[in-house]
């Protein structure tokens, strides 16, 4: 799918898991030359074993780097107001009114909500459903295998 590397940020509390700029993707047709942007947020808490997600970012930006499809989730309300797990697309429906003229309602605007989703969830959607090539043997399986060991996320604040 990618060669470039996700990188773990320093921190105390709460890491970034990144990449250090978009990744290209091993794709054609429409995706030829699109870009993976990732950031998932990590936090130790002293209960957990381990960390659990505190919040992410994936971005599908195409060639020129203009996003197609961002799924956020950023449970703190610093970045946005809408705290719950959603989907931007980059596109408008419309739609025709009775007296002809058009109705625009811009997609980029709505938070499509989703769950939480994890970047096995992503990369599966691109390899499945985008026809992105995976570029190792087994990626199903490894796929899996993180389905079957999903991280902990964040709870709601009471």
């Amino acid at each position: 799918m990618t060669n470039q590397r996700l990188l773990l940020g320093a921190g105390q509390a709460d890491r970034a898991v990144e990449f250090r700029s978009p990744a290209p993707l091993m794709a054609s047709g429409f995706l030829h030359g699109a870009t993976l942007d990732v950031s998932v947020i990590l936090r130790s808490q002293a209960e957990a074993p381990r960390p659990v997600v505190a919040g992410y970012l994936y971005h599908l930006l195409d060639r020129s780097g203009r996003e197609h499809l961002s799924f956020h989730w950023h449970p703190s309300g610093a970045r946005s107001r809408i705290t719950f797990p959603h989907l931007h697309v980059s596109a408008a429906l419309r739609n025709s009114t009775p007296g002809g003229e058009l109705d625009v309602l811009p997609l980029d605007k709505i938070h499509i909500p989703t769950g939480h989703l994890t970047l096995a969830n992503i990369v599966r959607l691109l390899v499945v459903e985008l026809d992105v090539t995976p570029r190792v043997q087994g990626w199903q399986e490894r796929l899996d295998e993180a389905d079957r060991t999903p991280p902990a996320f964040l709870a709601a604040p009471a």
